[in-house]
Parts: C-alpha cells; structure tokens; sequence
C-alpha cells in the first residue's frame, strides 16, 4: 500500500496513488462538508469500525486543519503500554531526513508503530504524533483545510495501523 500524506496528485473527490484510482475515505465527508461552510470551526464525531471506536476531533483555521483521531480497542487482549513516538522537526531540518522520537516503555506494539511504513507517513503531516495509552491508539497532526486526500489518507492509515494491531493481537505472546 503506497498511500502517504502530501504525496499525491489531486482530482475533483479521487486521489491517485501510483496509477491506482482510490475514492476519498467516508469519514472524511463530515469534516470537508463543514469546512467548506465555516471559515474557522471544530467538528468531533464517533465511529465504530471493526471493533475499534473512533473518536474524531477537527478543528481548522484559515489554512491547517488540526486532526485528533483516538481510537479505542473495545477487545484488545493487553493493554498497550504508554508510550509516544513523533517527529522531530529541529533534527530534520538539520540533517535534511525523517528523525523522530520514542518516549515510554518498549513493547510488541511499539515496535510495530516503529517499524511500519504507515507511522512513518502518518508522522509525515504537520505537528504530529502517535501515540499508545492502555487500549487506545492516538493521532494528532495537521494538514492542509483544501487537501482533502491527505485528510483521506490519515484514515486509511489509521485503519491500516488498526488491522496490523489486530493481527499482532491475535498471535500469542512469547
């Protein structure tokens, strides 16, 4: 799956990811429809989505709209420990590639939120970070209010994350 935040071209309501024609995520509707109406605004929202539930909270200004998606498993087995892992702006801009940083306790989800290519291009978007506490797994990031495909990408990453979570959930630990 080659979908990142920023990275692709843009028709009216399609993205085009590598020749391959993919229509704009659901949930992202609720929040292009009201920033289209109001100039500055929030919208917070709950989906349920194969057994994670969602809450979603965006909030935009002229330019950025700021994205928060905390997404709870109702059945996880073990509680994730806490843990944070974000980009680091200063050292990128420094050494001209992706740095991030890992702050918590190490454990089988935190080593698949690092190595996964999801993360890296979650963590892609302005001011973000993810984050695992107990059985919720937490985004936090911005993108452009017009760059509706970004907008779409963070939810199909999300989802993306979730179903990797699920998998790695359903493999006894060693």
């Amino acid at each position: 799956m080659n979908i990142g935040i920023n990275t692709v071209s843009k028709t009216k309501n399609r993205a085009v990811t590598n020749n391959l024609v993919q229509e704009n995520h659901p949930f992202t509707s609720s929040i292009t429809e009201s920033t289209n109406v109001l100039l500055k605004g929030e919208v917070n929202f709950t989906e349920q989505h194969n057994n994670w539930t969602l809450k979603v909270k965006g909030s935009w200004g002229k330019t950025w709209l700021s994205i928060t998606i905390a997404s709870r498993k109702t059945d996880l087995k073990s509680h994730f420990l806490a843990c944070q892992l974000k980009q680091t702006s200063f050292l990128s801009f420094l050494t001209r590639s992706s740095a991030f940083n890992f702050y918590g306790e190490k454990s089988k989800y935190s080593e698949l939120l690092l190595k996964e290519h999801e993360t890296r291009s979650l963590l892609a978007s302005k001011k973000s970070s993810v984050v695992l506490d107990a059985n919720t797994l937490i985004f936090k990031g911005s993108v452009r209010k017009k760059d509706t495909t970004s907008l779409s990408n963070i939810f199909i990453l999300i989802e993306s994350l979730q179903n990797k979570i699920d998998n790695l959930d359903r493999v006894p630990s060693v």
